[in-house]
């Protein structure tokens, strides 16, 4: 078969091009060592002449810089071990690490800086912008914040690092992010969310002003954290959002509320353990159309469960015990003056209270206050409390489906009642 010139010119055209593309879509990797032994000195200086797809590994060492990362890159430390590969901020008023690409990891470093001042926006990684970026096993201290992910970065990952010092630890602005396994510690707030679809989950947050905040934001996952220690408020704040999930977290030793849960709607409380809470365990305001179910509340120092201004909530299969208030609280109306303004509040109207356990608390089982109506208690086992174990302001307009759960004593004082009359009676016949 005869080819033409002309062919030949373009199968020679083709494989050059295929030769070239192939050739360019190999990934290097380039070295840094700060002591002067691999290609470049400082993380930058690599960065800067890397392509995208290449891994820039990084030495044992100091490195005093700040890290524009603008290319789909691995940027990781050669031990692995955070605690020998540090980078510290140059400048002090930027980003310790920015990121603005895509398709970006980062793991392995110590990145750190003086203690934040106020004024100063300094961020241990910012994520600006970025999708599928990894930031995985590092140790981050002294930031203004550890770890930002602003409000138009989605479907990051960020793993296992430990966050400490910080405003924020992990501050999550974006939507359809994994926060999985992290450490926040010693931080204002441990784990801050103001994104939507995000999954927080398997992370420690203990000894922060605050552990996990969800606020103005909708759609997002909390569960199987263990959250502890907080010392300033709450254990996990919900303010002004819905449809948010919490699902098996452990709350222990928080100072005021376990979770506390305001002007929030459509929120889920599932199987989280809520233990030794400084005030209530789970604490509800103006937050309506919520579920409370299969929750281990107890040994917390006011209330399990309190509800003030909240309609239709369910509460269901819930074990409330061993609290030093009331088992589940639902406010009357009343009012209070809050920093020189006067907060007022109605009752809560229309909520079921069904097959929960409320036993050995120091207070009433349940007690339901005065404007709070059209509530419904069915099927709850609720005995052993301090005072009465139902305590109904108005019994009128609530409803009590099963009578027997309000006294779990009255067969006993029967018996009691007609062996004494019996006995009596037995005793005077024989005179």
């Amino acid at each position: 078969m005869q080819v033409k010139s002309h062919h030949i010119f373009y199968i020679v055209m083709a494989i050059g091009f295929l030769t070239m593309v192939s050739g360019s879509a190999a990934a290097d990797t380039i070295n840094v060592d700060d002591s002067g032994s691999a290609n470049y000195t400082t993380i930058q200086a690599a960065i800067d002449a890397a392509n995208n797809g290449d891994t820039v590994l990084v030495y044992p060492g100091i490195y005093i810089e700040n890290v524009d990362v603008n290319k789909e890159l691995t940027i990781t430390s050669l031990s692995g071990n955070p605690n020998d590969t540090v980078v510290q901020a140059a400048d002090q008023t930027k980003h310790v690490f920015n990121v603005t690409s895509n398709n970006v990891t980062i793991e392995g470093f110590e990145i750190t800086g003086e203690l934040w001042k106020q004024g100063i926006h300094r961020l241990g990684i910012c994520l600006c912008g970025v999708e599928w970026c990894n930031i995985n096993n590092n140790s981050l201290s002294g930031n203004r914040r550890g770890i930002l992910l602003t409000t138009s970065s989605s479907n990051n990952i960020v793993f296992n690092n430990s966050i400490l010092f910080s405003d924020s630890g992990i501050l999550c602005g974006g939507n359809n992010n994994i926060i999985k396994n992290n450490l926040a510690l010693e931080n204002g707030v441990g784990i801050n969310v103001r994104g939507s679809h995000n999954n927080i989950t398997s992370n420690v947050a203990s000894n922060n002003f605050i552990g996990v905040m969800v606020i103005d934001c909708n759609n997002n996952t909390i569960s199987s954290n263990v959250v502890e220690r907080n010392n300033g408020r709450h254990g996990i704040e919900i303010s002004f959002a819905t449809n948010i999930l919490l699902y098996n977290n452990s709350l222990k030793s928080n100072k005021n509320e376990g979770i506390c849960l305001d002007f929030s709607d459509n929120n889920t409380i599932e199987k989280n353990n809520i233990s030794f809470s400084g005030t209530d365990g789970v604490f509800l305001l103006i937050s309506n159309y919520n579920v409370l179910n299969n929750n281990t509340i107890m040994n917390n120092s006011n209330h399990g469960i309190a509800l003030k201004d909240c309609d239709n909530t369910i509460l269901s299969n819930n074990n409330v015990n061993s609290n030093n208030g009331d088992g589940i609280h639902i406010w009357e109306k009343g009012s209070e003056i809050d920093y020189d303004a006067i907060f007022a509040w109605g009752g809560s109207i229309g909520n079921i209270l069904i097959d929960n356990i409320v036993s050995k608390n120091a207070g009433y089982g349940i007690y339901i206050g005065n404007f709070s109506v059209n509530n419904t208690l069915d099927n709850n086992t609720v005995d052993s409390n301090g005072k009465d174990d139902i305590h109904i302001t108005d019994l009128e307009n609530n409803i009590i489906d099963t009578p027997s759960q309000k006294v779990p004593y009255p067969g006993l004082i029967l018996i009691i009642v007609v062996f004494l009359v019996a006995y009596l009676c037995r005793r005077n016949s024989s005179k």
